[in-house]
């Protein structure tokens, strides 16, 4: 087909070496000779070209990804929190009138909250 076309350019060759040393006997042998003008790498770092921007777009929307599910994890266990203390208000009112001040009531429903978290996670 290449010389009904008159073609007599490749746009890439794909070739197995005896091992992974012989490439850079290879690619020297292939930039020594002045006819050709060749990029020679290997499988791996042609791939890893070829999918530079595609990794970059993934890590940049899964960071974001990441991000907004951080906040709406905090805003959620943040709602969960209120939802405890407000549920044991009768509880902290009842420790407060019995002469509790804010900061121990305060601690120990936070102390009992972390122990159950820990437990659950």
């Amino acid at each position: 087909m290449a010389s009904a076309y008159r073609r007599n350019a490749f746009q890439s060759v794909t070739l197995r070496l005896t091992g992974p040393e012989a490439f850079e006997s290879f690619e020297a042998a292939l930039n020594a000779d002045p006819r050709l003008r060749v990029d020679a790498e290997t499988t791996r770092s042609y791939y890893s070209k070829q999918s530079e921007q595609l990794t970059r777009i993934i890590r940049v929307l899964g960071f974001g990804i990441a991000v907004i599910m951080a906040f709406g994890a905090a805003f959620g266990a943040l709602n969960t929190m209120y939802a405890a203390v407000a549920a044991r208000a009768r509880e902290i009112a009842t420790l407060r009138a019995l002469g509790f001040a804010g900061l121990p009531v305060v601690v120990a429903v936070m102390l009992e909250t972390m122990l159950l978290a820990c437990v659950g996670g």
